[in-house]
């Protein structure tokens, strides 16, 4: 009896909205993602680049000891490493898991349950904001499903998962909208470093409506003194800057390095373009559109919810003009915010469906919005703001008897048509797959994750995505390693330079981190690399068609002794005077001396596709007078001949036309200036290239001038 009176105290103390959103954020978790990433053990699932990014980025940094900045995360980067932050981790959650981390199986997520917190939350604020509304239960949850169906939310999953926390925007216009209380000012700051603590741009979305609020209730309703909103806002501001500081965000100095304000803006048509979010709607999935013009769809639900809004608006069923001048009077920095977020949204790339222009603005201008690249964001306030006017004027213009059947009937056609968006994202997160360090078979990789403290690629790119990040971050994960081989949503561009031009050189003088294994790019992206390696200790192997450096490979003990691999002496390919260069399937010239233009190799060779073709080959160090490349030309009897133009470093060697069927030789004569270089970079253009589609031959479409199928140079 004591159990049972405790069970409903307990119950009779948790809020009915409260109830009301677990059930309902829990069910459209169910219904959207499944139960399987809710596992925490479950990482299987995890298999597109963001959710990757966040997970090994929250991998590295459980095992990394605390320190101030508590963000900062220096194994992973290395020399160019930064924080949680920008790994897209959830800060928030990574802070706290990591408390526990010594407790937790040695795979571990927490997106999974994010999803699900967001989904709860989500479903919270906005039957609070619709509590402003109706006290109706019925209108409540039924309201509460089309937020939490809202595609721009859904869209994010398995995506930018910190940024489903869309219920940090519903929390701040509930608390501009609500009712004031003397907790007000605890309230925004809590809601403002949570939001901090998740992702930035949930933060300057929160801080605006902040901002706003603070201006209304001291300026138009008189209800702050403004000493007290000047207090508050110094107190807010500095905890923001302080906070910021300590979970990492000044870890990046050059935060707009991937992209410019105006790449990301919105496409003013882009609440109503489903983007393959909808069966009834036009519009296939176009990724440029989604990730560049902002996927911001509303959902049919609301579509046809805002058309009954637009009826009743001009039926006199609503006062308009009490209600703006009730908005005006009470809520003018609100819809200031709301003007003022849009065309930051926009741009001054404006785009209205395929059709657009561009405004000039100030350079200076541009590059301090690019800290907000993604512009198209910070729509969402008005987004949420227009899903609460829709519901707002259908419950106060239609009867009351009706408006749960309106609502019911927008959440059916909200719910169905979306579908076809997240019945796909419930498949794709159904599915399990390997590791991504899979890929690495030879027992090596065993050996040297064991004899190494370190795995860094050599060099890096100025980027903030680096080559095989999620093979060798995932190696490193695994074995405890540091490494170089990251993605960041920001880095400083300043430091990778600086990190690049230490490792060439060491290369170069052959000063090599002996607790670190290296892997090189491939020749033909650095040809005039030079590596200085002590053939005593330093190996250099093709491990899994990775070029692998192991400094004192030779003299490290314990596994290294079972492995046994063949060494390659020299990064540079050594060619010799007469000796064939095939370029078939049956070895792998293709991969080292084939730069672009050409298609997959065959038993026989390899075609050219396109207009244009390059070629990149180390010259003999013995003497040699010409170059020959064999070719099959592409012709037939509507066709019959192929031209081809060929530049050798930059110089124009002339036309060549072939026109007999089977095996042309092509000789160049080497001027004394190319024999005197250690390269030949070979340029060939195609001006009678052709599919044989085209020619009606075979449904290839393929623009096909030449078969290369091998090169020499001759004595």
């Amino acid at each position: 009896m004591l159990l049972k009176n405790c069970f409903f105290f307990l119950i009779s103390k948790i809020n009915k909205g409260a109830i009301l959103a677990f059930i309902i954020g829990s069910f459209a978790f169910l219904l959207i993602v499944g139960i399987s990433p809710l596992l925490p053990s479950n990482v299987s699932w995890i298999n597109i680049l963001d959710p990757t990014q966040q997970f090994i980025g929250w991998q590295f940094f459980r095992n990394t000891p605390w320190s101030v900045p508590i963000g900062i995360n220096p194994n992973f980067g290395l020399d160019f490493s930064n924080s949680i932050v920008y790994t897209d981790s959830i800060p928030l959650l990574a802070f706290i898991f990591k408390i526990f981390s010594p407790l937790l199986p040695e795979k571990f997520q927490y997106l999974g349950m994010w999803y699900l917190l967001s989904l709860i939350l989500q479903a919270y604020f906005s039957i609070k904001l619709i509590s402003l509304i109706s006290k109706e239960t019925s209108i409540q949850v039924l309201g509460a499903i089309l937020f939490v169906f809202s595609p721009p939310l859904l869209f994010r999953i398995n995506l930018q998962s910190a940024l489903t926390g869309h219920f940090f925007i519903l929390a701040g216009l509930y608390l501009n909208l609500g009712t004031q209380n003397n907790k007000r000012a605890f309230q925004w700051c809590a809601l403002i470093l949570t939001a901090e603590m998740v992702n930035i741009y949930l933060m300057v979305m929160v801080m605006g409506l902040w901002l706003a609020n603070l201006l209304d209730k001291s300026v138009l309703q008189k209800s702050i003194h403004l000493k007290s909103a000047l207090l508050e806002f110094w107190a807010i501001f500095a905890l923001v800057l302080f906070c910021a500081w300590l979970i990492g965000y000044f870890e990046v100095a050059d935060t707009a390095i991937q992209g410019e304000y105006g790449q990301y803006g919105m496409n003013v048509l882009s609440f109503l373009t489903p983007n393959g979010w909808s069966y009834l709607l036009p519009g296939e999935k176009e990724n440029d559109f989604a990730l560049l013009g902002g996927f911001n769809y509303m959902g049919l639900g609301l579509i046809v919810g805002s058309l009954i809004s637009f009826l009743l608006l001009f039926s006199n069923k609503i006062q308009i003009k009490i209600l703006l001048s009730y908005a005006f009077f009470n809520y003018l920095f609100l819809i200031i915010l709301f003007v003022l977020f849009s065309v930051f949204a926009i741009s001054q790339n404006i785009h209205i469906g395929t059709w657009g222009f561009s405004l000039p603005i100030p350079e200076k201008i541009i590059s301090i919005a690019s800290n907000l690249r993604h512009s198209n964001r910070l729509i969402w306030p008005i987004f949420y703001i227009t899903y609460l006017s829709i519901i707002f004027l259908i419950v106060k213009g239609i009867k009351k008897q009706l408006v749960s059947w309106i609502l019911l009937c927008l959440v059916f056609l909200q719910t169905a048509d979306t579908s076809k968006g997240w019945v796909l994202l419930h498949k794709t997160l159904s599915k399990s797959h390997q590791s991504p360090d899979q890929i690495l078979k030879n027992p090596f990789w065993q050996c040297a994750g064991t004899l190494y403290s370190k795995v860094i690629l050599a060099p890096p790119e100025i980027s903030v995505i680096q080559p095989y990040w999620e093979i060798f971050s995932t190696f490193a994960k695994k074995f405890n390693m540091g490494t170089n081989f990251t993605y960041f949503a920001r880095v400083d561009s300043n430091k990778i330079a600086s990190s690049r031009e230490k490792l060439l050189l060491s290369l170069e003088m052959g000063t090599f981190d002996k607790n670190a294994l290296y892997i090189l790019k491939p020749w033909r992206e650095q040809p005039n690399q030079k590596i200085l390696i002590n053939s005593q200790n330093d190996v250099l192997m093709q491990i899994d068609g990775f070029l692998v450096l192991a400094p004192n490979w030779k003299v490290k003990g314990g596994c290294r002794n079972s492995v046994n691999e063949k060494e390659t002496l020299n990064f540079r390919p050594i060619i010799f005077p007469n000796q064939a260069i095939p370029f078939s399937n049956q070895n792998d010239n293709y991969s080292k001396f084939l730069i672009s233009g050409w298609s997959n190799p065959e038993a026989w060779g390899i075609w050219s596709i396109g207009s244009k073709a390059q070629i990149l080959l180390p010259l003999p160090l013995e003497k040699i007078s010409s170059l020959e490349i064999e070719v099959s030309p592409f012709i037939s009897s509507k066709n019959p001949k192929q031209e081809l133009i060929i530049s050798i470093n930059g110089k124009l060697i002339g036309p060549f036309f072939l026109s007999k069927p089977g095996t042309n030789w092509i000789n160049i004569p080497l001027s004394l200036e190319i024999q005197a270089a250690e390269l030949v970079q070979i340029d060939l253009t195609f001006p009678l290239r052709t599919s044989p589609k085209k020619l009606g031959l075979y449904n290839d479409e393929r623009e096909l001038a030449i078969g290369l199928i091998s090169a020499r140079f001759v004595r």
